[in-house]
């Protein structure tokens, strides 16, 4: 932090600072390392589990509706799956589908806060989490190979 007047920086010192800056621990290095080697222990269950939230998705959305209103009660249900996924899709290495899910969160958080939207529109983006399931599919193949 500053001061406005003579530009001179006052220290803060917080538990997390002291706890940071203290010695000991693992490095963060180790610590990157570890967690990809964690990572890279979960990625075929990883699969699994986005098969089960993308089936438990589509179940929630209702087929042969022409607009989402804010009166639909399954949006709350598909904004538990496609936030579920938004959040572990790019810790998991796979932007494309943190991407999708987003934009689809984003069209629930809008129609929930009262604008009528095309159903379309939610369709395409179930459709580019379906194509964001190809690159894990893939990705898991591959690493499927390298054992």
């Amino acid at each position: 932090m500053t001061n406005a007047g003579d530009g001179t920086i006052i220290p803060v010192s917080t538990r997390f600072h002291s706890l940071v800056t203290r010695p000991g621990g693992v490095s963060r290095e180790q610590a990157i390392q570890s967690a990809e080697a964690h990572l890279g222990t979960m990625q075929p269950q990883f699969a699994d589990w986005l098969d089960r939230q993308l089936e438990l998705l589509i179940s929630a959305i209702p087929s042969g509706q022409t607009e989402a209103t804010s009166e639909d009660k399954w949006l709350a249900a598909a904004h538990v799956h496609c936030r579920a996924m938004r959040d572990v899709g790019a810790t998991m290495g796979f932007e494309l589908l943190t991407f999708a899910a987003n934009n689809l969160c984003d069209i629930i958080d809008i129609v929930q806060a009262g604008v009528d939207c095309p159903f379309d529109a939610i369709e395409n983006q179930v459709n580019a989490l379906l194509l964001a399931r190809k690159e894990v599919a893939r990705a898991s193949l591959t690493d499927a190979r390298r054992t």
